[in-house]
């Protein structure tokens, strides 16, 4: 099953069973990541492709420039269940099971601020 929210240089590739999920090179088709992904989304302009994997890791893409923007890698410490982009495009929020959410600033590539202690199970 393959699909394209927009016409870019990834192919997303998703299999219904298992729901694995999987961005590749749409030219290799090389995966871009050797880890699970579980939710992805695009900037409102097009320019990012963000995407929440099982280690916790939130990736993102410069899909013109067929890049890796940044990888936050120690703020999630369990799979990453949602990931978004404000409407304005400036930031990101991420969730975990790890009852964490995250709000990631998109062109300084920092974490604006994580919400530790709220939830009391896993954030959707």
């Amino acid at each position: 099953f393959f699909f394209f929210k927009q016409k870019t240089a990834y192919e997303i590739s998703a299999c219904l069973v298992g729901s694995e999920m999987c961005i590749r090179d749409s030219y290799s088709r090389d995966p871009l990541s050797e880890n699970q992904c579980y939710t992805i989304d695009y900037s409102p302009d097009g320019k990012y492709l963000v995407a929440g994997y099982q280690n916790g890791e939130v990736i993102i893409y410069n899909v013109p420039q067929k890049q890796i923007h940044h990888i936050f890698s120690e703020v999630h410490k369990g799979q990453v269940t949602q990931v978004q982009f404000t409407p304005n495009g400036k930031y990101i929020g991420s969730s975990s099971v790890d009852q964490t959410v995250a709000l990631f600033n998109v062109e300084t590539r920092n974490l604006y601020h994580q919400f530790n202690d709220i939830h009391t199970d896993r954030v959707n």
